[in-house]
């Protein structure tokens, strides 16, 4: 069974859709939020397929001692997809606030989420 991580935020009847088709869900956490598994800390054993977020989930603030690109480390050492949840009118500006790991994220506007995200599942 292959399993979806998601953050904090993730929509409910969203991840009711996925066990409908088959998929395990997992809890994960940013290392602020105290929600689920820190993200960060993902291994094989984990048997994430693939990871959804809201962006502001994945964003520290200046003081914070790790960045985006340490949250989402563990994900692109593993060749897990990490999805980012963003309207299509703000993926321009995303793609300039996160040009550091843009190569390593997919943005998708809400109402294309489940879709896409079975077409990833799929592969």
């Amino acid at each position: 069974m292959k399993i979806v991580g998601y953050l904090e935020g993730t929509d409910a009847l969203f991840l009711t859709n996925l066990v409908t088709n088959g998929y395990g869900t997992m809890p994960l956490g940013n290392g602020i939020d105290n929600y689920g598994k820190f993200i960060k800390l993902l291994t094989k054993s984990d048997g994430i397929s693939l990871v959804i977020a809201y962006l502001h989930k994945i964003m520290t603030f200046p003081s914070y001692p790790i960045s985006h690109i340490d949250i989402l480390y563990s994900c692109k050492s593993l060749g897990i997809p990490v999805i980012v949840i963003v309207p299509k009118n703000e993926h321009s500006k995303v793609e300039k606030i996160l040009e550091d790991v843009i190569h390593n994220v997919i943005l998708v506007d809400p109402e294309n989420l489940l879709n896409k995200t079975l077409e990833i599942l799929s592969r």
